[in-house]
């Protein structure tokens, strides 16, 4: 899994796929030094299983989710945080994005045929990532103090997933 990212989000995020026990789990941000320092954060506890990604590129993964406001504007100074003619087969695309509106990220997808899973739907209506994101027992597990299994992402929604 790829996490594109690694501000509140992206944290928050990392957390909850790391306390669900994913067999991989890749995070990039486009200041890499925050994405090192969150890597590190979770090394501690969750293991090798959590690695800084050398770039965005979606390729072998079988989820990328979006926890970053690039791409947002409709600019050529503002691209898609990765390149989504890159995202493999059956991968599916979360953009975490709380918004009613289909973002950037979500119209390529939809051109492309990619799966991919708006932020406000699954707010309402508890369809994903967004749903059992508990922010401060996340920062606790960043913290490496005990956690609930609130952050814990539902087991339907990770079954088999290995990258």
């Amino acid at each position: 899994m790829l996490v594109v990212g690694a501000g509140e989000g992206g944290q928050a995020v990392a957390a909850a796929l790391a306390l669900r026990g994913v067999g991989h789990l890749a995070i990039h941000n486009r200041s890499a030094h925050r994405a090192v320092e969150l890597a590190a954060q979770l090394k501690p506890r969750f293991g090798q299983a959590i690695e800084v990604a050398a770039s965005a590129d979606a390729a072998g993964y079988d989820l990328i989710v979006k926890c970053t406001s690039q791409g947002l504007k409709l600019k050529p100074d503002d691209a898609l945080p990765f390149d989504l003619t890159r995202v493999d087969a059956g991968a599916a695309v979360v953009e975490i994005i709380m918004t009613r509106e289909l973002t950037p990220l979500l119209w390529a997808c939809a051109e492309l045929g990619i799966a991919a899973h708006p932020g406000f739907e699954m707010l309402i209506h508890g369809a994903g990532i967004s749903s059992f994101l508990r922010a401060d027992r996340c920062r606790r597990a960043l913290a490496g103090r005990p956690v609930g299994s609130a952050c814990a992402a539902k087991p339907e929604m990770m079954t088999g997933s290995t990258r």
